[in-house]
């Protein structure tokens, strides 16, 4: 029966794909079928066999299957390989859906949530508010801040413009779920050995990560004497204004003020732009 309602369940699932992607209502009927049987076969299983069918219906589109699984059913530990969650096409399915989706454990990887940020940046507003909502569904972890910040400096303007409100929510939200992580990060920046050799987005990074709330570092912790100078002139409260005012706080940064720094942020970008990696002698044959 466990695999006569995965078959029904992937034949559903196939025939939404369908219809949405063509919309075309020529399969209406087979699928409304299609639904009935699966939701009858649904009847006649024992508790027990729930667990593991959650991911076929789960990926079904069928609404009526997914609420006749009771809410305390948990995603077998023993699923893999196509035996998953589509995320994407959970997504694709009305807002009712991933909500009981939701009650029955579905959630997305932070890669996904991430990956969100960007697509949000390319769809109209009425859109967005979903993958908003589906990004901050769960905990920012220090990785996924990472992620996001690099996604979101590197855009071109008007994405950026964009992304920023939803980006700098996910920043504050990682601050809160993790303030370790963020001071953490935030030290290892600072540690860098030759700050003419930063990452082109490290200096903005580091910008943020002072507004969020990091702390300033022992300056024993820090080796480079201009690095030791940097957190000096960031960490103060005449940095964090300057950080406001001028560039316009998390957001403005995350917009596309950081392409034109200013202060001393302004001074240690221009170290990047002459920086010339050290001279090597090869040795040895290749």
């Amino acid at each position: 029966m466990t695999r006569l309602i995965a078959s029904l369940a992937a034949t559903h699932g196939a025939l939404i794909t369908e219809i949405t992607a063509s919309a075309n209502k020529d399969h209406t009927t087979t699928a409304r079928r299609i639904e009935a049987t699966l939701i009858q076969c649904l009847k006649g299983l024992m508790p027990s066999d729930f667990g593991g069918l959650l991911c076929p219906i789960l990926n079904s589109g069928s609404l009526k299957a997914l609420k006749s699984l009771p809410e305390t059913t948990v995603i077998a530990r023993n699923n893999y390989g196509s035996n998953q969650p589509d995320a994407d096409f959970i997504l694709a399915q009305p807002a009712a859906y991933i909500r009981e989706a939701q009650k029955r454990g579905f959630a997305l990887s932070d890669a996904r949530r991430t990956a969100l940020v960007a697509e949000i940046a390319t769809q109209s507003s009425h859109v967005r508010l979903r993958g908003e909502a589906m990004a901050l569904s769960g905990p920012v972890s220090p990785w996924m801040m990472g992620q996001v910040l690099i996604s979101v400096l590197g855009m071109p303007h008007d994405m950026a413009l964009l992304a920023a409100p939803l980006a700098a929510r996910l920043l504050r939200k990682g601050a809160k779920d993790f303030p370790e992580g963020l001071h953490d990060t935030a030290l290892t920046m600072l540690c860098i050995h030759d700050p003419a050799a930063a990452h082109q987005h490290l200096f903005a990074s580091l910008a943020i990560y002072t507004l969020l709330g990091a702390r300033k570092p022992a300056e024993a912790a820090l080796e480079n004497a201009d690095m030791k100078r940097l957190a000096r002139k960031l960490f103060c409260r005449a940095g964090k204004t300057m950080l406001q005012e001028q560039m316009g706080g998390i957001e403005g940064i995350l917009a596309g003020s950081h392409r034109k720094p200013v202060g001393i942020l302004a001074e240690f970008q221009e170290k990047r732009l002459y920086f010339k990696a050290p001279a090597t002698k090869s040795r040895g044959r290749y």
